[in-house]
Protein backbone atom coordinates (compact mmCIF):
# COMPACT_ATOMS: atom_id res chain seq x y z
CA UNK A 1 0.00 0.00 0.00
CA UNK A 2 1.71 3.13 -1.08
CA UNK A 3 1.91 6.28 1.55
CA UNK A 4 -1.00 8.15 0.45
CA UNK A 5 -3.43 5.57 0.58
CA UNK A 6 -1.94 4.93 4.24
CA UNK A 7 -2.83 8.55 4.84
CA UNK A 8 -6.51 8.39 3.42
CA UNK A 9 -7.33 5.15 5.35
CA UNK A 10 -5.28 6.26 8.61
CA UNK A 11 -7.38 9.85 8.15
CA UNK A 12 -10.94 8.10 7.45
CA UNK A 13 -10.23 5.06 10.70
CA UNK A 14 -9.81 8.46 12.54
CA UNK A 15 -12.98 10.58 11.78
CA UNK A 16 -15.14 8.22 12.18
CA UNK A 17 -13.75 6.36 15.63
CA UNK A 18 -13.62 9.83 16.73
CA UNK A 19 -17.54 10.40 15.33
CA UNK A 20 -18.40 6.87 17.26
CA UNK A 21 -16.78 8.01 20.15
CA UNK A 22 -18.55 11.12 20.38
CA UNK A 23 -21.74 9.18 19.61
CA UNK A 24 -21.10 6.78 22.51
CA UNK A 25 -20.13 9.69 25.51
CA UNK A 26 -23.31 11.85 24.31
CA UNK A 27 -25.65 8.07 24.73
CA UNK A 28 -24.32 7.43 27.74
CA UNK A 29 -24.37 10.61 29.56
CA UNK A 30 -27.98 10.51 28.15
CA UNK A 31 -28.92 7.29 29.78
CA UNK A 32 -26.25 6.83 32.45
CA UNK A 33 -26.68 8.88 36.12
CA UNK A 34 -23.71 8.66 38.57
CA UNK A 35 -24.47 8.81 42.40
CA UNK A 36 -21.94 8.66 45.39
CA UNK A 37 -23.16 6.21 47.63
CA UNK A 38 -22.41 2.68 49.70
CA UNK A 39 -22.84 -0.43 47.92
CA UNK A 40 -24.21 -2.91 50.23
CA UNK A 41 -22.30 -6.06 50.37
CA UNK A 42 -24.79 -8.12 51.06
CA UNK A 43 -26.47 -7.31 48.03
CA UNK A 44 -23.87 -8.12 45.22
CA UNK A 45 -23.26 -10.78 43.67
CA UNK A 46 -19.62 -11.92 44.65
CA UNK A 47 -18.23 -15.42 45.60
CA UNK A 48 -15.01 -17.54 45.72
CA UNK A 49 -15.50 -21.24 44.71
CA UNK A 50 -12.44 -23.42 46.12
CA UNK A 51 -12.41 -26.70 44.56
CA UNK A 52 -10.68 -29.76 45.64
CA UNK A 53 -10.43 -32.68 43.24
CA UNK A 54 -10.14 -36.58 43.71
CA UNK A 55 -6.47 -36.35 42.86
CA UNK A 56 -5.60 -33.00 45.36
CA UNK A 57 -5.66 -30.63 43.17
CA UNK A 58 -7.13 -27.30 44.32
CA UNK A 59 -8.54 -24.38 42.02
CA UNK A 60 -10.43 -21.21 43.24
CA UNK A 61 -12.60 -18.90 40.65
CA UNK A 62 -13.64 -15.50 41.68
CA UNK A 63 -17.29 -13.91 40.18
CA UNK A 64 -17.66 -10.79 40.45
CA UNK A 65 -18.68 -6.86 38.61
CA UNK A 66 -15.29 -6.18 40.09
CA UNK A 67 -13.10 -8.58 38.06
CA UNK A 68 -14.09 -6.62 34.64
CA UNK A 69 -11.73 -3.93 36.07
CA UNK A 70 -9.10 -6.43 34.93
CA UNK A 71 -10.43 -6.74 31.18
CA UNK A 72 -7.28 -5.35 29.50
CA UNK A 73 -7.14 -2.68 27.01
CA UNK A 74 -6.81 -5.09 23.72
CA UNK A 75 -10.57 -6.51 24.99
CA UNK A 76 -11.97 -2.91 25.20
CA UNK A 77 -10.62 -1.84 21.68
CA UNK A 78 -11.88 -5.06 19.98
CA UNK A 79 -15.29 -4.56 21.49
CA UNK A 80 -15.46 -1.29 20.18
CA UNK A 81 -14.67 -2.01 16.65
CA UNK A 82 -17.71 -4.86 17.13
CA UNK A 83 -19.46 -1.94 18.52
CA UNK A 84 -18.73 0.54 15.45
CA UNK A 85 -20.06 -1.56 12.67
CA UNK A 86 -23.61 -2.09 14.44
CA UNK A 87 -23.76 1.68 13.34
CA UNK A 88 -24.13 0.99 10.11
CA UNK A 89 -27.83 -1.04 10.88
CA UNK A 90 -30.61 1.25 10.74
CA UNK A 91 -33.05 0.16 13.05
CA UNK A 92 -32.41 1.17 16.60
CA UNK A 93 -33.89 -2.17 18.20
CA UNK A 94 -31.52 -3.93 16.47
CA UNK A 95 -28.38 -2.08 17.18
CA UNK A 96 -30.14 -2.05 20.91
CA UNK A 97 -30.26 -6.22 21.21
CA UNK A 98 -27.07 -6.98 19.08
CA UNK A 99 -25.41 -4.51 21.63
CA UNK A 100 -26.47 -5.73 24.29
CA UNK A 101 -25.90 -9.59 23.11
CA UNK A 102 -22.14 -8.55 22.33
CA UNK A 103 -21.63 -7.13 25.62
CA UNK A 104 -22.55 -10.59 27.44
CA UNK A 105 -20.46 -12.55 24.85
CA UNK A 106 -17.60 -10.80 25.16
CA UNK A 107 -17.69 -9.69 28.58
CA UNK A 108 -19.23 -12.49 31.01
CA UNK A 109 -16.60 -14.59 30.88
CA UNK A 110 -14.18 -11.99 32.03
CA UNK A 111 -16.68 -12.01 35.41
CA UNK A 112 -14.89 -15.17 36.39
CA UNK A 113 -11.16 -14.61 37.33
CA UNK A 114 -9.36 -18.05 37.93
CA UNK A 115 -6.59 -18.02 40.78
CA UNK A 116 -3.45 -19.83 39.89
CA UNK A 117 -2.27 -23.03 42.67
CA UNK A 118 -0.50 -21.50 45.18
CA UNK A 119 -3.23 -18.60 45.18
CA UNK A 120 -5.86 -21.42 45.18
CA UNK A 121 -4.00 -23.03 47.90
CA UNK A 122 -3.76 -19.90 50.23
CA UNK A 123 -7.60 -19.41 50.04
CA UNK A 124 -8.62 -22.75 51.15
CA UNK A 125 -6.71 -21.91 54.63
CA UNK A 126 -8.43 -18.62 54.80
CA UNK A 127 -11.18 -20.77 54.19
CA UNK A 128 -11.04 -23.11 57.17
CA UNK A 129 -10.09 -20.05 59.66
CA UNK A 130 -14.00 -19.72 59.38
CA UNK A 131 -14.34 -15.69 59.00
CA UNK A 132 -11.34 -16.03 61.59
CA UNK A 133 -8.26 -12.70 60.87
CA UNK A 134 -5.37 -14.54 59.70
CA UNK A 135 -1.84 -13.01 59.12
CA UNK A 136 0.82 -14.13 56.36
CA UNK A 137 2.53 -16.38 59.00
CA UNK A 138 -0.47 -17.85 60.20
CA UNK A 139 -1.49 -19.22 57.01
CA UNK A 140 2.00 -20.05 56.05
CA UNK A 141 1.92 -22.37 58.80
CA UNK A 142 -1.58 -23.79 58.40
CA UNK A 143 -0.45 -24.02 54.31
CA UNK A 144 2.42 -26.32 55.18
CA UNK A 145 -0.13 -28.70 57.86
CA UNK A 146 -2.50 -28.75 54.98
CA UNK A 147 -0.12 -29.49 51.95
CA UNK A 148 3.01 -30.93 53.79
CA UNK A 149 4.93 -28.14 51.84
CA UNK A 150 6.56 -25.14 53.29
CA UNK A 151 5.50 -21.62 52.30
CA UNK A 152 7.48 -18.21 52.29
CA UNK A 153 5.41 -15.88 54.53
CA UNK A 154 6.49 -12.93 52.16
CA UNK A 155 4.95 -15.43 49.38
CA UNK A 156 1.85 -15.87 51.34
CA UNK A 157 2.04 -12.25 52.24
CA UNK A 158 2.56 -11.09 48.55
CA UNK A 159 -1.06 -13.10 47.65
CA UNK A 160 -2.90 -11.54 50.24
CA UNK A 161 -2.25 -8.23 49.21
CA UNK A 162 -3.26 -9.18 45.44
CA UNK A 163 -6.22 -10.85 47.09
CA UNK A 164 -7.25 -7.22 49.10
CA UNK A 165 -6.62 -5.57 45.79
CA UNK A 166 -9.67 -8.03 44.13
CA UNK A 167 -11.40 -7.05 47.17
CA UNK A 168 -11.47 -10.46 48.33
CA UNK A 169 -9.88 -9.49 51.52
CA UNK A 170 -10.39 -6.56 54.06
CA UNK A 171 -7.11 -5.47 55.89
CA UNK A 172 -7.84 -4.96 59.51
CA UNK A 173 -4.39 -3.60 60.45
CA UNK A 174 -1.16 -5.15 62.34
CA UNK A 175 -0.76 -7.22 58.82
CA UNK A 176 -4.16 -8.60 59.65
CA UNK A 177 -6.72 -10.13 56.61
CA UNK A 178 -10.49 -11.15 56.86
CA UNK A 179 -12.58 -12.92 54.29
CA UNK A 180 -14.63 -9.70 52.62
CA UNK A 181 -16.45 -12.61 49.86
CA UNK A 182 -18.38 -15.72 50.73
CA UNK A 183 -16.28 -18.46 50.06
CA UNK A 184 -17.33 -21.89 48.93
CA UNK A 185 -15.64 -25.07 49.16
CA UNK A 186 -16.67 -28.19 47.09
CA UNK A 187 -14.80 -31.91 47.11
CA UNK A 188 -15.19 -34.56 44.57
Amino acid sequence: MNKNKQEILRAFLSKQFDDVEKNIIRVLDAVVTLEEGNSNEAEEIRAIRIKEDTDGKVSAKSFKLYNLMKVSFYDLIRFLLKESTILLTKDTRVKVIISLLNLVYDFGPKLNYAFNDQDAKILLNIWQQDGKEVTAAEIAGVYRQSFGQDIDADRVARSLKFFYDLKVLKYKGDGKYQARERMTYERN
